[in-house]
């Protein structure tokens, strides 16, 4: 079941969106149902101890149901509790609504869920050791960029209903709210994107950073004022790319106590036509060094899709060549044996894996 732009703007945040649209109700209302995370809404990360992985794009319901079930069970079998499934980037209104009730409908008859509250995050299973209903895999849905929104701020509230809990501003090319990273301007963000940024807010959704201009990402924290994410980017003073971070940007975002996801995609760890695992990690140990453990997760952005729009973007045409060592979910084993190698102590590394990442989702959506 659909329904008309009007018709979802008429009904985002008076709470009958979901019902109208026959799926569960997400969002702030559901996150107080569920009781979410406590008190001072902090994560207690020593006991949840989820694993979250912030970009997985092959979740996305668009290609179909039997390789989505199959990546996402690929994704929990590597020990992760938690993924971010974008479930738009340039598509229009229409065809993200069907993505998102698509991604509910497989929800239902999978075995995952839809996070609804942080309260929802837990540890993995132990190696070996099936889930039960107390460690499904979760997802959570996600927006690469507001193009559906277009001047219609008001069907964020409605998307958040929906139970998209994460959204970019900008992703790549320039949209209504400002600039992306891909573009020949930089823009800060514009008035309609400040008033985005605030009906974020209000609404309950965690913002997301990745792949904007760098002077709209910078504009956006300052207007923001608490944490954001930047779900599948790396430094640009490793690896000099457009979608990698300036120095300024990995500060604003720490100071904000916000969380920088590192990425696993080629074009954003090295240069090299076969990366490699220390590409990755020269990345790591980078950011570890700059703003330490406590701003940093992952999103890895295992995908096989086209990633460009126009010939000219700097990305490169699939089949994509991963870092060897670090090209499917199950070589996060690598990354966890990273971790210890560099002295980081447990509970740094559950922080970095997706302690930080479940705090400001925390932040964001419990206030």
């Amino acid at each position: 079941m659909t329904t008309s732009r009007r018709a979802f703007l008429e009904l985002s945040g008076s709470g009958m969106l979901a019902s109208a649209l026959g799926v569960s109700a997400c969002g702030q209302d559901a996150v107080a149902q569920e009781g979410g995370a406590g008190g001072d809404g902090v994560v207690d990360v020593q006991r949840t101890a989820p694993v979250i992985d912030a970009s997985v794009p092959s979740g996305s319901p668009d290609r179909g149901g039997e390789a989505v079930g199959a990546h996402l069970a690929s994704v929990a079998a590597a020990g992760v509790s938690c993924a971010f499934v974008p479930v738009a980037t340039v598509e229009h209104f229409d065809a993200v609504l069907r993505n998102l009730l698509a991604l509910h409908a497989m929800a239902a008859e999978a075995d995952w869920d839809l996070v609804r509250a942080t309260s929802q995050l837990s540890a993995p299973p132990p190696a070996g050791v099936p889930p039960d209903g107390n460690s499904r895999l979760g997802v959570v849905p996600t927006f690469q960029g507001l193009q559906m929104v277009e001047q219609d701020i008001g069907v964020i509230r409605g998307f958040r209903e929906l139970g998209v809990g994460v959204m970019a501003i900008t992703h790549n090319w320039k949209n209504w709210n400002g600039d992306g990273c891909l573009e020949r301007t930089d823009l800060p963000l514009n008035g309609l994107g400040r008033l985005a940024v605030r009906e974020m807010h209000a609404a309950g959704v965690l913002i997301d950073l990745s792949r904007a201009g760098v002077r709209t990402s910078l504009s956006a924290i300052d207007e923001s004022g608490a944490p954001v994410v930047f779900t599948h980017s790396n430094a640009r003073a490793v690896h000099d790319h457009p979608a990698n971070l300036t120095a300024e940007q990995i500060d604003a975002c720490a100071r904000r106590g916000g969380v920088i996801a590192l990425s696993a995609f080629p074009a954003l760890v090295s240069g090299r036509p076969q990366p490699r695992l220390d590409d990755f990690l020269a990345h790591l140990d980078h950011l570890l060094d700059r703003v330490g453990p406590d701003h940093l997760g992952l999103g890895l952005d295992f995908d096989d899709r086209v990633r460009k729009r126009y010939a000219h973007d700097p990305l490169p045409d699939p089949p994509y060549t991963f870092p060897q060592g670090l090209s499917t979910p199950a070589d996060l084993d690598n990354v966890r044996e990273a971790l210890e190698d560099r002295g980081l102590s447990a509970s740094e590394r559950e922080r970095l894996l997706g302690g930080n990442l479940a705090r400001v989702l925390s932040r964001a959506w419990e206030g």
